[in-house]
């Protein structure tokens, strides 16, 4: 203790590390959400066929990219390189492992050199703190890239299937609407359903082509979507019918999400101000008066109650975020 004592620079490591798990488990993505769950379930009651069109999923339709040596070393170093891969894919931009790795440790690079020139810590302390920072800040950037395409996916997904119901009605077949959509509809739904309609061309079957689009974008709307299709074409029926019950389906899920989206926003709102303004009135204390606020790091007290402050803040984040958040 009296070494953690004449050492603060661990003791701050620590609680920061700390502070950053619990914003991590506070604000990490959802993997295998219920609605996924129901749509596995829907897909094995769904018969043979939507059991065989699911487990072709994986297929990747497209051609692959002679990857870079950097990449090549990265994906055997690198302990599941093809979820990171499948992240990236999902921003829409062509970035690679690689690009991926320089910019996390050019992030690591600016952290140390900011922490060196600005702190007393130590360069082992500096890299501890400036390796998760590096990693975090590039997620944060590829996870707001992904939600913003996935945003504007389902804004013009239920616009699509209407498209698609309409083609069916006039008499198209499936493959020639899916064409329609991918050159009237802007977006990253027509680059989708375009990349659908080239391999329907190249020769792929249009179930093959729609899973490995599902596979690609990750997102529940459209795996449901391919359910849909395959169960309709094992069981028969009108075709047009499941698409409008299915647009209808989704239009009103994102009612739903809107509505939920309101009512936890002033919640929202309390978290967000109540976990800024600890550090809020620290720095406006530290410009105005610094002697006052000295002994909060200078003194083995203060340190203790910055440290016990940090992992409180980190809780409470933790807290608030699972009471918001609601499954629809």
């Amino acid at each position: 203790m009296e070494f953690i004592l004449e050492n603060p620079e661990y003791l701050y490591a620590g609680a920061a590390l700390l502070f950053c798990v619990f914003m991590y488990f506070a604000f990490m993505p959802d993997h295998g959400s219920d609605f996924d769950k129901r749509l596995k379930r829907v897909s094995q009651e769904g018969g043979a066929v939507a059991i065989a069109m699911a487990a072709k999923s994986a297929v990747d339709i497209r051609l692959k990219n002679k990857q870079s040596v950097w990449d090549g070393i990265l994906k055997k170093i690198m302990p599941r390189p093809d979820m990171l891969k499948s992240r990236l894919e999902r921003t829409g931009f062509k970035i690679t492992i690689g690009t991926f790795t320089l910019l996390c440790l050019l992030v690591s690079v600016i952290t140390v050199t900011i922490l060196m020139n600005k702190t007393d810590l130590t360069l082992p302390v500096i890299m501890i703190i400036a390796l998760p920072v590096g990693y975090k800040v590039i997620s944060f950037v590829i996870n707001f890239m992904i939600a913003r395409r996935e945003k504007s996916f389902m804004k013009r997904f239920p616009d699509a299937i209407d498209l698609m119901v309409r083609g069916i009605k006039s008499g198209l077949p499936l493959s020639q609407t899916v064409q329609s959509i991918g050159q009237e509809i802007e977006g990253p739904v027509g680059e989708e359903f375009a990349k659908i309609a080239d391999s329907i061309r190249l020769g792929t079957d249009l179930t093959d082509a729609l899973w490995a689009s599902a596979n690609r974008l990750g997102i529940s709307e459209m795996k449901f979507f391919c359910i849909a299709l395959s169960i309709q074409q094992e069981t028969g029926g009108n075709l047009a019918e499941t698409l409008t019950n299915l647009s209808t389906i989704l239009r009103k899920r994102k009612q739903v999400k809107l509505k939920i989206k309101a009512m936890s926003s002033e919640a929202k709102a309390s978290a967000i101000i109540i976990g800024s303004l600890p550090f809020v009135m620290y720095l406006i204390l530290k410009l105005l008066n610094p002697e006052y606020v000295e002994p909060l790091f200078g003194d083995p007290r203060g340190i203790r109650m910055a440290m016990v402050g940090f992992v409180m803040i980190g809780f409470g984040a933790l807290v608030m975020n699972k009471l918001v958040k609601f499954e629809v």
